[in-house]
């Protein structure tokens, strides 16, 4: 399995994920033991990620970066680089740019992204 985030994959991905501090306790209350829950803990901050991508043309390496800002703000699950599988993280930010480069004897495009991804856990 390639490491990805969304329907995005990836050649290369750096970066550990925080796993969320929080966990659900049920809510103790005169009448209303066991009805509700809150959640306890600490958010952990953002991780960061690098990802590295290789393109022939430079139109479809920019709708790779356009591909990778639209998820900027979203729930979505993720494969690291480690094939690790994390069902709920948030994309909190995304910084891409295209690079020229020679990639297997030829000419190509390099999308570098550096990614702060959140666990919010269950």
């Amino acid at each position: 399995m390639a490491a990805g985030i969304s329907n995005l994959t990836f050649d290369t991905m750096r970066g550990t994920l925080r796993p969320a501090a929080e966990f659900v306790s049920p809510l103790d209350r005169l009448g209303e033991d066991g009805r509700g829950y809150r959640r306890d803990g600490k958010k952990p901050a953002p991780s960061e990620f690098v990802t590295v991508k290789f393109f022939e043309s430079a139109a479809v390496a920019q709708a790779h970066v356009d591909s990778c800002m639209a998820l900027i703000g979203e729930s979505t699950t993720m494969t690291d680089g480690r094939e690790q599988t994390h069902l709920y993280v948030m994309v909190v930010d995304c910084q891409a740019r295209i690079l020229p480069c020679i990639h297997n004897g030829s000419a190509a495009f390099k999308v570098l992204a550096r990614w702060l991804i959140e666990d919010y856990g269950t």
